[in-house]
This record gives C-alpha cells, sequence and structure tokens, in this order.
C-alpha cells in the first residue's frame, strides 16, 4: 500500500475515534448532569416543604442541572376526581399563571386521554423527536413553543402510580438506548422523592422524632454537597444516604404501623364499651317488659290456680277430673316460677331463700334440656338423693344449671358428645388451691357439670365470668350465661372452679355451702288443715277474676267477705263503717288510687287497722316498703289457698295480741 493510502485510511481512523470520544464525551455529559440532578432531587424529602413545593423544586433542580430542557411540567393522579391535573411546570411557558393553586383543574386528563393519560394507563415512557414521523403530536398545544423533543415518563414506584412527568428539549436529541435508560432512571428517582415527600407528610404529625433525623440528615447531605465534583465518592455516599434513608423509613413505618394498633386497639375498646352499654340498654328494656309482663300474667294466673284449688276441694280424689286439675295446678305452679324467673333473670324480681334440696330442681332442669338437645348429646347423670340442702332459691338454682347446660350444647353441638351431670357432697378439711381457693371449712354441695367438647383457650379463662364477655359468633350470646352463674354462686357464699384441657372439654364444678338438714325440713313443715276463721273482711281489687277468687277462698274459710272492684269506693265503705271489718286485703296496681295509698287513707280512719297488701308486680313498693306503712302482711300475686289462708289467720291474731 502507498504512503498516501496508509495516510488516508489513520485519517479516518482518527476521524471515527474522534466522533467515538465526542459520542463518550457527550454521554459522559449527559451522565455527569444526571447524577448531578439526582443528587440534587434526594435532598428534596429532607426539607419541610408541602408535596406542590416538592414539585416545583424537582422541576426547577431538572430545568438548572439538565441544561438543554425547554419546558418540564408534572400532572398528578387525583382519586376522588379520578383526573391527571397539572401540579407544577417549569420554563418559558408559564402553564400556572395566576393565584397558585394546589392543582390546575384547567389542565387536566382523564386516564387514557392524550399521551399523558396513555402514558399514566399504560406506565410505559413515551419518547418523541421532531422528524421522527409523528411531527403533529404537539401541533394541538402551541402554548409549549416549538420543541425539538418531548420524552413523557410514568412515575411510578412499588407502593403505586403517582402521575406523569413531561420533558421537553430545544436542541435536537436522540433518544439512543443510554438515554432513554438515563431518564427512566431519573423519572424513577423523581417518583420515589414524591412518594417519599408525601409518605413524610403523612407521618409527620404521628412521629415527631422524624424531623430531628431528617435534619441529622439534611446537615449530612449539605455537607456531601463540598464534594459534588468528585463523581465516584459521591455515588457511594448516595447509596450510603439512600441506605439510611430507608432505614429511616422502615422506622417511621413501624412507627406509624404501632400506632394504628394503637388506635385499633382504643376502636375496638369503644366498641366493645359500646356494645356494652347497648346490652344494658337491652336488658334495662327487658327487665321494663318483664316488669309489666309480670303483673298481668299474675293476674291471669292468680284465677286459675284459686279456681283449681276451689274445683279440687269438690272432686274426690280418686276420680280422673281430680287427677286433671292437678296436672292443671302443676302447671298454672310453673308458670308463676317462670314469671319470677323472668323477673329475676331482668333484676327486677326479690328472691326469697329457703333451706331446700336441689335434687329435684337439678333433675326438672336436666329433663326440661334434655329434650332440646340433639341425639348427637348424650346426657348421663349421677344425682345422690342424701345430698343435704343448701340456702337458695330455687329458681336461681334452676338458672345455674341451665346455663351451664346451655354452655356444654353450644360447646358440643356440631361435633356431638356427652354432658355428665353429678350432684354430691364434699367435705373440706383444708383450703383449696386453684378456683375453688377461698372457701371456708365446712360441708358443700357439690353440682358437676362436664362436656366433651373443644375445651376453653387458656387465654380466655381469665375473662370467662366477666360481663358480656362470649366467644360465641354476634347473635348467639350475650355473655351474661357464666356471669350470672358466678354471681348467684357469690351471693350465696360458694365458689366455682373450672378445669379444660384443649380438645378433651370443660368441666365446672359449682359449690354450694350446705345447711343444717334439719333447718330445711322445719321449712318445709306446715299445719296439715288450713286455719278458718268467722272474721269480716273488705277486699279491694280492680281485676274481676281475681276478686271473685278471693271472695271464693275466704269464705270457704268461714270468713265474712264484702268485696269492692275500685279503690274509691272502697274507701267510702269503709268511711262509713269502719268498725265493721276486721281486716282489709287490698291489690296495690288500681286506677284512681294505689293499694298503698288506700292503706294510708284506712290507716287515717282507723289506726291499727290490719291492711294485707296484694301485687302482681310493682317497681315501687315490696315487702320492706309495704310494712314500714304499716301493712301486716305483703303478698305476691298468684297466691295459693294455703298462703292466702296463713297470711290472713296471722294477720288477724296479730291484731288480736296487740
Amino acid at each position: 500500500m502507498s504512503r498516501s493510502g496508509e495516510h488516508e485510511r489513520l485519517a479516518r481512523q482518527n476521524q471515527t475515534l474522534a466522533q467515538a470520544m465526542a459520542s463518550m464525551g457527550i454521554r459522559l455529559e449527559s451522565s455527569i448532569k444526571m447524577l448531578s440532578a439526582i443528587a440534587g432531587l434526594t435532598c428534596i424529602p429532607t426539607k419541610d416543604v408541602t408535596f406542590r413545593d416538592a414539585a416545583e423544586e424537582v422541576l426547577e433542580i431538572l430545568v438548572r442541572e439538565m441544561g438543554n430542557i425547554g419546558n418540564c411540567s408534572l400532572l398528578v393522579y387525583r382519586q376522588d376526581q379520578r383526573l391527571l391535573t397539572l401540579l407544577a411546570a417549569r420554563g418559558p411557558v408559564d402553564l400556572l399563571e395566576g393565584p397558585r393553586k394546589d392543582y390546575n383543574k384547567d389542565l387536566s386528563f382523564h386516564p387514557g386521554e392524550g399521551v399523558a393519560g396513555k402514558v399514566y394507563v399504560e406506565n410505559e415512557p413515551c419518547f418523541w423527536e421532531r422528524g421522527g414521523g409523528e411531527d403533529d403530536l404537539l401541533e394541538r398545544k402551541p402554548e409549549l413553543g416549538n420543541p425539538e423533543a418531548l420524552a413523557c415518563l410514568p412515575l411510578s414506584t412499588s407502593r403505586g402510580r403517582l402521575g406523569v412527568l413531561n420533558i421537553s428539549f430545544d436542541s435536537k436529541i436522540t433518544f439512543d438506548f443510554h438515554r432513554k435508560r438515563d431518564l427512566m432512571i431519573l423519572s424513577g428517582v423523581v417518583a420515589n422523592v414524591l412518594q417519599s415527600t408525601l409518605l413524610k407528610v403523612e407521618v409527620e404529625e404521628l412521629a415527631g422524632s422524624l424531623r430531628d433525623k431528617i435534619s441529622e440528615c439534611e446537615t449530612e447531605i449539605a455537607r456531601r454537597k463540598k464534594y459534588e465534583e468528585e463523581l465516584s465518592s459521591a455515588r457511594n455516599e448516595l447509596e450510603a444516604r439512600v441506605e439510611a434513608r430507608t432505614e429511616e423509613l422502615r422506622t417511621a413505618n413501624e412507627s406509624l404501623r404501632q400506632e394504628i394498633l394503637e388506635r385499633q386497639r382504643s376502636e375496638d375498646e369503644r366498641r366493645r364499651l359500646e356494645t356494652q352499654l347497648q346490652l344494658s340498654q337491652k336488658m334495662e328494656a327487658i327487665g321494663t317488659l318483664a316488669g309489666g309482663i309480670a303483673h298481668d300474667f299474675n293476674n291471669i294466673l292468680f284465677p286459675i290456680i284459686g279456681y283449681t284449688e276451689l274445683a279440687m276441694e269438690d272432686i274426690d280424689s280418686e276420680k280422673i277430673t281430680y287427677t286433671n286439675l292437678q296436672e292443671v295446678l302443676k302447671a298454672a305452679e310453673r308458670a308463676r316460677d317462670l314469671v319470677q324467673q323472668i323477673l329475676t333473670f331482668s333484676r327486677q324480681g326479690e328472691r326469697k331463700r329457703t333451706p331446700v334440696r336441689i335434687q329435684a330442681v337439678v333433675k326438672e332442669t336436666l329433663r326440661l334440656l334434655r329434650s332440646t338437645f340433639p341425639s348427637t348429646i348424650q346426657l348421663r347423670t349421677a344425682i345422690r338423693d342424701d345430698c343435704g340442702p343448701v340456702f337458695a332459691d330455687a329458681t336461681q338454682v334452676q338458672q345455674v344449671v341451665m346455663n351451664l347446660g346451655t354452655n356444654a350444647y353450644h360447646a358440643m353441638r356440631e361435633q356431638g358428645g356427652t354432658l355428665s351431670v353429678a350432684l354430691e357432697m364434699f367435705d373440706i378439711h383444708s383450703p383449696l388451691e386453684g378456683q375453688a381457693k377461698g372457701l371456708v371449712e365446712g360441708k358443700y354441695v357439690v353440682l358437676d357439670v362436664s362436656d366433651t367438647g373443644p375445651g376453653i383457650d387458656e387465654s380466655h379463662l381469665d375473662r370467662i365470668f366477666d360481663p358480656f364477655f362470649t366467644t360465641k359468633a354476634p347473635g348467639e350470646g350475650t355473655g351474661m350465661g357464666l356471669a350470672v352463674v358466678h354471681g348467684i354462686v357469690k351471693r350465696y357464699g360458694g365458689q366455682v372452679a373450672v378445669e379444660t384441657k384443649p380438645g378433651e372439654g370443660t368441666r365446672f364444678r359449682v359449690f354450694f355451702p350446705m345447711v343444717d338438714a334439719e333447718v330445711g325440713r322445719e321449712e318445709e313443715n306446715g299445719p296439715t288443715t288450713l286455719p278458718h276463721g268467722s272474721e269480716r273482711i273488705l277486699i279491694v281489687d280492680d281485676e274481676a277474676p281475681v276478686l271473685d277468687t278471693v271472695q271464693q277462698m275466704l269464705e270457704s274459710l268461714g270468713y265474712h267477705v264484702t268485696p269492692r272492684s275500685d279503690s274509691l269506693t272502697a274507701l267510702e265503705t269503709f268511711r262509713e263503717r269502719p268498725q265493721e271489718f276486721d281486716l282489709v286485703i287490698t291489690d296495690m296496681t288500681m286506677p284512681n288510687m294505689t293499694g298503698a295509698s288506700l292503706a294510708r287513707n284506712l290507716m287515717d280512719i282507723r289506726p291499727g287497722l290490719p291492711i294485707i297488701l296484694c301485687t302482681g308486680f310493682s317497681e315501687i313498693i315490696n315487702e320492706d316498703k309495704a310494712k314500714a306503712l304499716g301493712v301486716k302482711e305483703y303478698l305476691q300475686k298468684p297466691v295459693a289457698k294455703r298462703e292466702m289462708a296463713m297470711k290472713v289467720r296471722r294477720a288477724l291474731d296479730l291484731m288480736v295480741g296487740e
């Protein structure tokens, strides 16, 4: 090859090398500008700025550091408006003229609308160069000037999409692989900066200590600016700052999570208290309803029981009619006890405790429970007849058995199982440990109720006797069953012990203090014949069937009875001849004048007059209040003939004794 040819070849190689060096220089310069911009952007989250101010500073840094940018703008997605709305813009053309607002509603796009809307929806960038085949892209936007190139970049992070970054270039550029990559990195940094700003604004009020850490970070970042010319060192320091920032965000997020959990616990507690209030109000409403039902129902039961007893007196006890009337009387007495149980449940009933052997109560309650159990649940009993009496109310004992049995049923209703109920005596010679501790030495009647259900979670054992605590689904329980059991037994001086094993079942042992058996028998004994008399009695009741029943009862006992269905008429009758009556029996709830008011008026006319006050149910008076008025006896409807005879005779005899 000639020397001239060799010279030309070397010249071409030099030219190619120069072009390559120039291209590398341009890319290096672009990378340096981008790194400088990124360095400036990373400082923004550390500043105490609003989201809008952060966006404006982002654009200001891009315009300042990138050099050849004509216009740039930020559009963010407004969830409340479902629009991409212009938040900030920088460049020769002011897109936000006039008063500053949080968002420019006049420059908005629906997702999918226009270039920005399409980039937001598809989460893919759009690059445009003049002369690239899409020159009409900006013809509809003359206010943007005459850019040579345009990049529309999605702003998205791991938490979701934020919006779109638009950058227009005044000088001609080519979007090669490296430039596109740099711009996408830049958009990612911008997105993270904006996302970090949003997070900072959200957690600022909840994490006051975060401000001090951010201040330290700002100081470190400001110090780092002195070494921006050393790119490798700046890059390493940037990575360190990013890592520190990430850790701070993790700390802030953990703090926020703890705050949210605490608020959730507070909200759960508020809802629990609201539920308790609602249940308390419901119980109060049930109590009011129960009182009204008790008054009317007892007035209905009184004639049923009275007429039945009177009819049985006139029928041979060997006849089937007598047997049938006995069943009617038993049903009426069960209805009377049911009314009293409703009042007890609503806490309006006053229960009188007497020595009672609870074997019959337990057996009767189990008979009722058995009729409600499915065939998948077996019932086994071991009731000892030699257990002594306890000082209790039979209805409340029935409620204890019913609540424990119902709990066992709920535990076994899905898988089936066995309910075992035993009644036995237990003699305590030394203090017990566990849940039965605190019982004094002595004899106890122990009700043992166990099931083969799934058992009780150990974490719930300390709360099972709390009012309103329940593990049942909403609508299946009030959380009052075990609380009522515990309250009744504690009032009796007893204790409830619980044993449970997950997957094996639960056992409740109820300790009732046993009383002297002789005391129970003395209460059960009474005269076999009813006391009679011939005194004159004035009876007052606004219910005609009740009035007639009482009249027949008393006349069958030999008394002379004057009935009155109105309290005012009765008062006038007594005022006309006050010495003609030896005793007055009056109902409590009557129109015009209550029984208590009538009693006061009668005793004003004739002090010392024996009076018996009857009531189906009253919230304003009880036996103690009645006797404080001077009333001799107090009767709770419905009244059996034996009770009526005993009370009347005692009131008359007390008068004679005085």
